[in-house]
């Protein structure tokens, strides 16, 4: 049997969900939902590997996407698997030739904590 979990705003905008398969992992465990349906984190085993899972929507405005994106740190842990709506773009790669490429703090924030998982770091400070 499969099982759905669901972390629900009170704005009809935004909401995420983590569907699993019960007979692919094990263990499941929601250890986090946020009030504003942004976060949602499951704990589980999956093939013997203890996995964390994120879902996220990152805000559209950038200085709250970026206060989103250094709350998220915390909650990535070994073997995390975060996915969802970052609301950035990353790379000049990631737009259409219609688009402007905009300065936006909130990508080096994403970008250190990218780099810091990566690599095994786990210190973070004010960026």
């Amino acid at each position: 049997i499969d099982q759905l979990y669901v972390s629900n705003g009170i704005n009809v905008k935004c909401g995420v969900a983590i569907w699993l398969k019960k007979d692919k992992v094990t263990n499941i465990q929601q250890t986090f939902k946020d009030n504003e349906g942004r976060m949602l984190v499951i704990d589980c085993v999956y093939k013997l590997t203890n996995l964390r899972i994120i879902n996220i929507y990152a805000p559209n405005l950038e200085k709250e996407r970026k206060a989103f994106f250094k709350y998220l740190q915390p909650w990535c842990t070994l073997n995390t698997l975060v996915f969802g709506e970052f609301n950035t773009v990353q790379t000049t790669m990631d737009i259409s030739a219609n688009n402007v490429f905009r300065t936006d703090t909130s990508r080096s924030v994403l970008q250190h904590l990218i780099r810091d998982n990566i690599a095994g770091k786990r210190s973070w400070s004010s960026r």
